[in-house]
């Protein structure tokens, strides 16, 4: 699998989430940032097993790579100007997740 900057960019994640694939294991992991990652299928979380039936029994706070995520890091190593892939957006933003969530003609927060 081979990542182009368009390919990148349609994955919808910001500079801060970049840098938490790009630094994962090194650092205590951005929880926010790690979910994102999941979502975007370039991480998943490590589940401790049943060695008996090889069902999950609990979740740890761990991530790893996934085949695409390692590409991805691949893809973006090579890149200079991560602004050209990296969702902008803006630190001082004062709208609320219920304000962008709107269901139906009721709004109903989504987050609370």
């Amino acid at each position: 699998m081979t990542f182009t900057v368009s390919d990148l960019r349609a994955l919808r994640l910001t500079s801060n989430e970049w840098n938490s694939l790009m630094h994962m294991g090194e650092a205590e992991p951005v929880i926010d940032d790690m979910h994102m990652l999941v979502l975007a299928g370039l991480a998943r979380r490590v589940a401790v097993r049943n060695p008996h039936d090889d069902t999950d029994v609990r979740w740890l706070d761990e991530w790893d790579l996934t085949d695409a995520g390692r590409a991805a890091c691949n893809a973006i190593d090579m890149i200079f100007d991560w602004d050209t892939f990296a969702l902008a957006c803006d630190e001082d933003e004062t709208e609320s997740f219920t304000e962008i969530i709107k269901l139906g003609p009721v709004h109903v927060p989504m987050f609370v």
